[in-house]
């Protein structure tokens, strides 16, 4: 009768498998690589472990947008009037001294300045169309709890956006899962 193994444990058995063929192999005198991860796996976790307690994802658990806006917020827009970019994921990067934020469509790339307070996030973007005429596109945002609200148009778009700031599985893609 065959086992039926949940995705994870079938890669560690697989990895288990493919150690003992090596060892099998190479004979008992050589190290494989699978034996330099097992005497390695004690200090590889303790360094994952305070990677993950130093990396921003981990302190925006606790900070609020106003209070430690920089790093890389995503969200998706909502169209109120008009055609926008709103089948793929924008994104606003916010440093301290620039702001950039990039429509769904990833083509274009919006530039501003952050305020010293961080209660409003301006970025723009003026291109001329083809009768040389002006095309604006600007985001203003502002923080709201542990998102960013903002709202972002163009003389044919006009959308919303909540931002939060994106998951990171770096222990989950470690292990696997």
């Amino acid at each position: 009768m065959r086992r039926h193994f949940s995705q994870p444990v079938t890669r560690a058995l697989r990895r288990i498998a493919l150690c003992q063929i090596a060892l099998h192999r190479i004979g008992t005198h050589a190290i494989t690589p699978c034996q330099i991860v097992r005497r390695h796996a004690p200090l590889a976790a303790a360094l994952l472990a305070a990677a993950l307690a130093a990396s921003p994802s981990a302190r925006a658990a606790t900070a609020d947008a106003q209070s430690d806006p920089y790093g890389l917020w995503t969200g998706t827009l909502v169209t109120e009037k008009g055609k926008c970019p709103d089948q793929m994921e924008s994104s606003l990067q916010i440093e301290s001294d620039r702001i950039a934020f990039t429509p769904g469509t990833g083509a274009l790339t919006l530039r501003g300045k952050p305020d010293k307070d961080h209660k409003r996030f301006h970025a723009q973007l003026i291109l001329t169309d083809m009768k040389k005429q002006p095309l604006p596109m600007v985001f203003e945002g502002h923080p709201d709890g542990q998102t960013i609200t903002g709202e972002y148009g163009t003389p044919t778009c006009r959308a919303h956006i909540v931002l939060t700031r994106p998951e990171h599985h770096a222990l989950d893609n470690f292990l696997g899962r």
